[in-house]
């Protein structure tokens, strides 16, 4: 015999060029099966083989790959072996390949190397087996045109196979019997029940069929008790009651026949005293053929029948191995972002176990209990923890062999058996695995569990069966004398030579019944089943699935090639009612709105039917799919990176309660806005590397040799599996990352559009020594002037990778309230106060201000004298904003500030004045230090909790649309502040942080600046129910019916998340949300329909009211203001102009001044910062009118469409003709503003 090749530390051998091909099975089956044989087994050799000629060759390659064959070892037979059940302990199994070309497979560890010459012989073999493909009337097999259901195989037809051709010959003790049909399983659990009642020793066999009837009801009882109570077990171990009453069997089985316990062991010596009564009656009228096979059936009785099993069948699976791979499905993606195997197969574990916990209690087994011998002699001590050791050893074995009988129940019981009550169930023969493509009914999937029909006594038959046989056996009934005769494994469909014997193709009657059927068909029936066509099958395609690749490797231990291959991937897209209400249970108004934007998200998913159930019933009851807690489901490929609708669903994820006012139909098939667009990228991107990270940890401890996986075919199926999950996530990110660099390069390019100097003030080159000396970290980026609009700023020295941290600061340089309260001289006066923490940070930053010897000295020289928030502006400026949300927001703003000083001011003074002088924390100071916080303190989550922070040199980064800073946040780890980019910035880029989704007014109010075509800037407007007729009406039932019909339309406007009083106008649109609120304020009685569809128009008349409506409201409004548009225009030009020319001035004295030592807003000339402040409000107001104008077009332009009557258009009406604002100068306004213009001269 001359040896060819080596495979996987397997040698094969050609005995001769003609020899036929033999697969070569593990003695230790060999000799099971010789056992079998001699105990009455008989296989059909004539037409069933353990191998064929040339089954590899003949078979389609992608139904079937390489025959992987499972050879057991002496240890699984010794189950009480305590190191045999062992987390690593070897487990002597072997796996063996049958390879075509006439060779044999044969195990050797002496393993040869590969010669080129018998390489080339290799790729020889492998071509001539490519070219013969498709060339066997294999591809006309059942196995082809039906769907498989199982991958595990008997053997091959030697020759062309019939319906109902005979297999084997298997005595009746060999197959395991179900106990709803046979009264042997039935009375293992009733024994075991009644010893769980308590209930008298006397033999189950014994007991008349009433008192077992009512047992057997009562088990029944206990049964479903335990079901209800774990409503959601079956659904999710997605198996039958008859899969679960399996379980439970065959662990039954398996505790008496193989458990030995001290603490157990009267169930252990009364586990040879179950009587098999049956088989005695039935075996006595047998011929001598069975009863010389009972004879030698002692040797088995030893053995449970899933110890047998579980030789017979060659799986290795997370479920079999469980002890192996513990640590690797330990490791789970903490943001649940990642659902692969460990995610189900943790859950079947848990649930499992609940199974497991309901099985100890039934078989009554006694765990040990230390306390009960704690005070034992020293001499009991060593016996004790003997005893200890047995019992806690048995409990993992009987834990993980509930695992593998789980495992071998769902995937093996699927035999068809015909004994008076059909059921699926095992064959006692050697299982065979192809790896394949196997399919399950859909319905196995539905999400909606099917209640559970109960019947009265689950083993009723069993026992009446029983009852009827020994009847007939006493009255000498030929019947009962075949009661328990041998039974026929014989085929359910026709198959061709060398096709593979499936399991799901195999059916198991009594040989009587094969009998007749042979009678039958000799008799002139045709038994040459019809194979399904291929119409019937593409026909019937629509009810199966095929299974996932998790679902194979957890169940089979084998996946699919990566075309078959794809990752779950899980976004949160709200909270849940139920985290809402935990998150928000101290604020109810907090609770209300976050809720209203959960149901905002929900309507907005099912109207562009992101996650619905396409295959609804054609009543509509659609179903989302997304969970109950808010989790969207997806899955991505290679080919879709990020699946369907991951980028979408996303994006509406991080809708904001402002945003989603603004959203309009589609919007998320492309950006929302760029802050969404921003943090959605984000997300995804951090998400996705979560994932990663997970999968290269699993990766690692699969191949780092710290876990013995005994199962080299599952090690490596785990690896493949988890590869090419890291292979799609890698791709999934490089799409991410070029989405972000597409998002930020407008900021990118600023770098061509502007210049820019670097300060040479010596403040500037204190403030970066003091940095590094207190361990602040920016090796990339420096502080720099820039010529255009955004002034000081940070420009990149190098490039910067994404995900790089930008700027690390250490948690003692930021300034946090910590700080504010451990000062030498104001932290015991705080301590005395009990001031709340945004107090105590307001009075440190305006103390530190003029503290010369402040250790925060250099970051204040940094920081501006004066800033330009509209706080800050002259009463002249700010009424000329009078009518707008900045005017009455700035007010607002004011008032709480000058309260704040009242509250406080001279009453500190007085009690503490050489620490709070007045002149000290004066208004002026206030408002600087409420400028300071407003712009530039950052909420972030310290030692768990939300503290206002002031950090050093991250405050001199500018706002952009498209900022390349994507986080920041504190790293506990490092214990420090951190930046981080989303993207790659180029050197000599200027450096940009999103301050958020802000209106311009929102700007000019915290930070100082506003923006020109700010695309989050809006004009609120909002509408009333009550009528001034009303008010004067004096017809009681007029009055009731208005009310009545108010309520109506509040209720309507409540079922759609609209309110009455917050509305918003913006440039590019007037949203839809505007229309539907006021169709329903002008709906009349009439038109009134609580189903009506609000987004679009009810009737011609209310559709032209509410046009006509609008049109007056906004003119009204365009009227408000003193000034004209065009007037705004050329004032703001002249400012414009003038501003850039001290934006010279200042340049050039920048560059011109080494000793310069003050920031550039220090010292500035009143005038100068006028024409700034002025600059803005012009701007600003300018923004809110053509928000106005533009409103009124588009109304027009919808007027035209309906052929309504169009209004006089604003373009008609001269400049003087507009009615202007009254202004209403009253006393207290003016005292209000005196401490601004005091300060304003003063400067």
């Amino acid at each position: 015999m001359k040896r060819i090749n080596s495979i996987d530390g397997l040698n094969v051998f050609q005995e001769s060029t003609n020899s036929a091909i033999k697969i070569v099975v593990d003695e230790n089956l060999e000799i099971l099966v010789k056992e079998f044989e001699r105990e009455g087994l008989k296989f059909n050799s004539k037409v069933i083989s353990l191998s064929n000629n040339s089954s590899t060759i003949n078979t389609p390659q992608a139904t079937s790959p390489p025959l992987f064959l499972h050879s057991m070892s002496v240890d699984h037979f010794n189950t009480t072996s305590i190191t045999s059940i062992s987390k690593g302990a070897h487990r002597g199994s072997k796996e063996h390949l049958m390879v075509p070309n006439n060779t044999q497979l044969h195990l050797n560890q002496n393993i040869s190397p590969i010669t080129p010459s018998q390489q080339q012989q290799q790729q020889q073999q492998q071509q001539q087996q490519q070219n013969s493909l498709y060339k066997s009337p294999l591809s006309l097999s059942t196995a082809l045109a039906s769907h498989q259901t199982s991958p595990f195989i008997l053997g091959y037809a030697m020759d062309d196979m019939n319906k109902d051709d005979e297999l084997a010959i298997i005595p009746p003790y060999l197959v395991p019997s179900h106990p709803f049909s046979e009264f042997t399983s039935t009375t293992l659990l009733l024994k075991v029940y009644r010893q769980h009642l308590n209930q008298s020793e006397t033999l189950v066999e014994d007991e008349t069929q009433e008192i077992l009837l009512e047992n057997s009801k009562s088990l029944t009882q206990y049964i479903y008790r335990f079901v209800d109570s774990n409503p959601q077990l079956l659904q999710n171990l997605q198996i039958s009651l008859e899969q679960l009453i399996w379980m439970l069997y065959l662990m039954v089985d398996y505790f008496t026949k193989s458990i030995i316990d001290p603490l157990n062991i009267s169930q252990s010596i009364k586990k040879t005293s179950i009587s098999l009564k049956e088989d005695n009656i039935s075996t006595t009228n047998n011929n001598n053929s069975s009863s010389s096979s009972s004879q030698n059936r002692s040797k088995y009785s030893t053995l449970s029948f899933i110890e047998i099993l579980n030789n017979l069948i060659p799986i290795h699976t997370p479920f079999t191995d469980y002890d192996e791979i513990e640590s690797i499905f330990s490791e789970m993606d903490s943001t649940n972002s990642y659902q692969e195997i460990s995610n189900h197969f943790n859950e079947s574990l848990e649930l499992l176990t609940i199974f497991y916990d309901w099985l100890l209690e039934f078989i009554q087994f006694k765990k040990f209990n230390e306390s009960e011998d704690s005070n034992d002699s020293s001499s009991n001590k060593e016996l004790n923890d003997k005893i200890k050791n047995i019992n806690n050893l048995n409990q993992l074995k009987m834990k993980y062999m509930l695992l593998k009988v789980y495992n071998i129940v769902k995937t093996c019981a699927i035999v068809n058996i015909n004994n008076s009550n059909a059921y699926r169930g095992f064959i006692p023969l050697p299982h065979y695995m192809l790896q394949i493509n196997i399919h399950k009914p859909k319905d196995v999937n539905t999400t909606k569990q099917q209640p559970l029909k109960k019947l009265d006594n689950l083993f009723k038959k069993s026992i009446q069966l029983h009852f009827y046989r020994l009847k007939n056996a006493m009255n000498g009934s030929s019947s009962s004398r075949n009661s328990s005769t041998e039974i026929v494994a014989i085929l359910k469909n026709k198959i061709y030579k060398e096709s593979p014997i499936f399991l799901d193709n195999v059916e198991m009657i009594p040989i009587q019944e094969f009998n007749n059927r042979k009678q039958h068909s000799s008799a002139g029936s045709n038994r040459n089943s019809v194979l399904i066509s291929s119409e019937e099958y593409e026909d019937d395609l629509s009810n199966w699935d095929l299974i996932s690749n998790e679902e194979l490797l957890m169940y089979y231990g084998y996946s699919l090639n990566e075309d078959n291959d794809n990752l779950t991937f899980r976004i949160k897209v709200y909270k849940s009612e139920k985290e809402l209400m935990e998150l928000c249970k101290d604020d109810q108004e907090e609770f209300q709105r976050e809720m209203k934007l959960m149901k905002t998200k929900i309507k907005i998913l099912q109207s562009i039917g992101i996650g619905m159930n396409l295959s609804a019933s054609s009543e509509g009851n659609h179903k989302l799919c997304i969970s109950e807690d808010g989790y969207f489901v997806e899955t991505l490929t290679r080919d879709k990176q990020l699946g369907t609708n991951v980028l979408e669903v996303c994006r509406i994820s991080k809708l904001r309660e402002g945003e989603s006012y603004f959203y309009e139909e589609n919007q998320c098939l492309t950006m929302i806005n760029p802050r969404n667009e921003l943090e959605t990228l984000v997300s995804l991107s951090k998400n996705l590397l979560q994932v990663l990270n997970l999968i290269l940890k699993k990766v690692h401890l699969i191949n780092d040799g710290s876990i013995c996986i005994g199962s080299q075919m599952l090690s490596t199926e785990l690896e493949k599996y988890y590869k090419q999950h890291q292979s799609i996530v890698e791709q999934s990110l490089l799409h991410v990352s070029t989405l972000k660099s597409e998002f930020c390069r407008s900021a990118n390019s600023r770098a061509l559009q502007s210049s820019y100097v670097k300060p040479i003030a010596d403040i500037y080159r204190k403030f970066e020594n003091w940095l590094k000396s207190g361990g602040v970290i920016f090796p990339k980026i420096q502080i720099a002037n820039f010529n255009d609009s955004t002034g000081r700023g940070v420009i990149t020295t190098k490039r910067i990778e994404e995900g790089e941290a930008v700027i690390q600061v250490p948690k003692n340089y930021l300034i946090t309230v910590d700080v504010a309260k451990s000062h030498p001289v104001l932290g015991p006066i705080f301590a005395e106060l009990h001031f709340n923490d945004d107090t105590v940070l307001f009075l440190f930053l305006i103390y530190e201000k003029e503290n010369p010897n402040s250790f925060w000295r250099p970051f204040y020289e940094t920081l501006p004298s004066y800033f330009t928030t509209s706080i800050n502006y002259s009463a002249t400026e700010l009424l000329e904003l009078e009518g707008t949300n900045l005017f009455e927001e700035t007010l607002q703003v004011k008032q709480q500030l000058q309260s704040f000083r009242d509250y406080l001011f001279p009453e500190l003074s007085k009690q503490f004045p050489d620490v709070f002088p007045e002149t000290l924390y004066s208004w002026e100071n206030f408002l600087w230090a409420r400028s300071l916080l407003d712009s530039r303190a950052i909420q972030l989550k310290i030692d768990g909790q939300i503290k206002s922070c002031l950090v050093p040199m991250a405050d001199m980064i500018n706002h952009h649309q498209h900022a390349q800073i994507s986080e920041r946040f504190f790293d506990e780890e490092t214990n420090s502040f951190k930046m981080i980019s989303c993207c790659n910035i180029p050197v000599n880029n200027q450096v940009f942080l999103h301050y958020g989704a802000l209106q311009n007014w929102e700007l000019a109010l915290y930070y100082g600046f506003v923006i020109p075509n700010n695309i989050y800037d809006s004009y609120h407007i909002g509408f009333e129910l009550d009528s001034e007729e009303m008010e004067h009406e004096q017809d009681t039932e007029v009055k009731k019916e208005f009310e009545l019909l108010k309520k109506k339309k509040l209720k309507l406007l409540e079922d759609h998340n609209l309110s009455l009083d917050s509305h918003f106008l913006r440039k590019d649109r007037i949203p839809s949300k505007i229309f539907a609120a006021l169709r329903v304020v002008l709906l009349s009685d009439k038109e009134f329909n609580p189903h009506v569809d609000i987004f679009n128009p009810i009737t011609r008349r209310n559709e032209e009211i509410v046009l006509q409506t609008l049109y007056g409201l906004v003119l009204m409004l365009l009227k408000r203001f003193s000034s004209t548009y065009h007037e705004d225009k050329q004032l703001l030009e002249s400012l414009i102009e003038q501003q850039q020319q001290n934006q010279n001035i200042r340049s050039s004295e920048d560059l011109e001044d080494d000793e310069e030592d003050e920031d550039e807003n220090v010292d500035e000339p009143n005038d100068i910062r006028s024409t700034e402040q002025m600059s803005m409000v012009l701007q600003y107001r300018i923004e809110q009118k053509e928000i106005l104008s533009m409103s009124i077009e588009k109304i027009v332009d919808i007027m035209k469409e309906m052929s309504f009557e169009i209004p006089q258009s604003p373009s008609d009406v001269s400049d003087n003709d507009l009615d202007s604002q009254e202004e209403e100068e009253e006393e207290d306004d003016d005292e209000f503003y005196s401490d601004t213009n005091d300060s304003t001269d003063e400067n």
